[in-house]
């Protein structure tokens, strides 16, 4: 777990926010549309995510188990789901 100042960086999140981060890539995963950093802030800014979400969300991802953010020098971030929780139809 990421911390910021010593404090969990997930306890600085409420449960709705962190039910709007997972929404968030599930919905992504669904439309099929790769969750790298602009789409998903864009996709955030839909489900009315707080403005320290929106500010926040790599680290907040980073420090969530489900997930794994992967940087690149000359690629924005890009967030993976360790397991794909949900079914495509």
């Amino acid at each position: 777990m990421h911390s910021f100042y010593g404090a969990n960086m997930l306890d600085l999140v409420s449960e709705d926010e962190k039910e709007i981060l997972k929404k968030t890539l599930v919905s992504l995963y669904t439309d099929r549309i790769f969750p790298e950093e602009k789409t998903v802030k864009a996709r955030l800014q839909v489900y009315k995510a707080s403005g320290s979400v929106l500010q926040n969300f790599v680290s907040y991802y980073r420090s969530m188990d489900l997930y794994r953010v992967t940087t690149n020098v000359f690629e924005p971030f890009w967030i993976h789901a360790k397991r794909v929780q949900c079914a495509i139809v």
